[in-house]
């Protein structure tokens, strides 16, 4: 399967479950309008998040891994405004490019060819593994709520929600901490890689 590319600028990561908005140039809108256009239903694109080399001069490559994702909303700059097109996308589910590459024009939205990875329920993690990572994230979840006391009631709700959830929902647990709680860029990109 092939699907349009959208090479996220570093240091965005867009993880399943998540939303973002970024800002597009004229034409990368031009070329999500044609897809809108085109698509019978909701616009699936994939995201994929730029490896910014070593050489700054050189251009940036894809990393292997990506979500598929929904565009949401595209907002319009006011006319005569030199403020860029606003990109709302949503993501659903990893995805892996089958032959990494570099791109070269950012604007161009390539189709690339992706796999999406087996179905969770293939890959359940064991009860022992759920566990450990379960009492971790409620542990950091408690210390954030005790460093920030106007967010409380936020990170209790979340240390809910992890230690309730069964094994059948464990896989898309780290996803839902890492875009809660935030993270670096390489370990956001370390997170695409083993999960």
């Amino acid at each position: 399967m092939s699907l349009p590319t959208l090479a996220l600028p570093y240091p965005l990561i867009l993880l399943p479950s998540a939303r973002l908005t970024l800002p597009i140039s004229q034409a990368q809108a031009d070329a999500i309008l044609s897809l809108i256009d085109a698509s019978p239903g909701h616009t699936t694109l994939a995201a994929i998040p730029t490896i910014q080399t070593k050489d700054r001069s050189s251009q940036p490559h894809l990393h292997e891994w990506g979500v598929s994702a929904r565009i949401s909303r595209l907002v319009r700059p006011p006319s005569r405004s030199t403020q860029p097109y606003l990109l709302t996308i949503q993501g659903l589910t990893r995805v892996r490019l089958t032959a990494p590459e570099r791109f070269g024009d950012p604007d161009h939205l390539p189709l690339l060819p992706v796999s999406y990875p087996p179905v969770e329920g293939d890959l359940l993690p064991p009860p022992d593994v759920v566990s450990a990572f379960k009492a971790a994230a409620v542990s950091l979840l408690d210390r954030l709520a005790q460093s920030n006391p106007r967010k409380r009631d936020i990170w209790a709700r979340l240390a809910a929600v992890v230690e309730e959830a069964d094994v059948d929902r464990a896989a898309g647990l780290p996803d839902l901490v890492v875009s809660s709680v935030g993270a670096e860029y390489e370990e956001r990109l370390r997170e695409y890689c083993h999960s």
